[in-house]
């Protein structure tokens, strides 16, 4: 027995420190309230319907996602120098850093 929480009326972490609480769903929300719960000393546990892919939130100072935005959108971006106009450079091709250069002059 228990206490039933949903993610609207979630508001701290701090309130379940010492507690062993359940997260049932592992999209942004839930994700980010099980890091919470964790960090304020919560026991922390996950329910999920199926296989979930779990990535930091920032590599080297890089949000993540828009990383993953600039690579999936890299095999359109069009490059003048030294390309005919109609080549497209794949994503696999493009170093990471020209395609986080890309996405940049795009925003």
């Amino acid at each position: 027995a228990g206490r039933l929480l949903h993610s609207r009326d979630y508001r701290s972490g701090a309130a379940f420190a010492g507690q062993r609480v359940l997260v049932v769903g592992m999209g942004n929300t839930g994700a980010e309230i099980a890091l919470d719960l964790a960090e304020h000393g919560a026991t922390v546990a996950l329910s999920v319907r199926s296989p979930v892919n779990i990535v930091h939130r920032d590599v080297i100072g890089r949000p993540t996602q828009k990383t993953a935005m600039a690579l999936s959108n890299a095999s359109a971006v069009r490059m003048c120098d030294g390309f005919r106009s109609s080549q497209t450079i794949s994503t696999i091709r493009l170093p990471v850093a020209a395609a986080i250069r890309a996405s940049d002059r795009r925003v």
